[in-house]
């Protein structure tokens, strides 16, 4: 993807979307492992800085809301 979109705008959009779909701390790492070798690249620097930040966010309501969440379903009884 690097050597097909080097000079073009449109590789910013791969860090965004690749983020999407994190939401664990182990993936968080491996994508700032793959990552921070591309940094040097200035069109993705900003999306992968958004994308940190993303994923770090999700793995933040992961654990505040999780118990919750699961609970509420559990306890969940539907009225028809």
């Amino acid at each position: 993807l690097e050597r097909i979109y080097k000079n073009d705008n449109s590789i910013d959009f791969f860090p965004k979307v690749v983020s999407r779909y994190f939401n664990t701390t182990s993936e968080l790492n491996e994508y700032i492992n793959f990552f921070e070798y591309k940094l040097d690249n200035k069109l993705i620097t900003r999306s992968v800085q958004i994308g940190i930040e993303e994923i770090h966010q999700r793995i933040k309501i992961i654990k505040t809301q999780k118990k919750d969440l699961v609970d509420k379903l559990t306890n969940f009884k539907p009225t028809i």
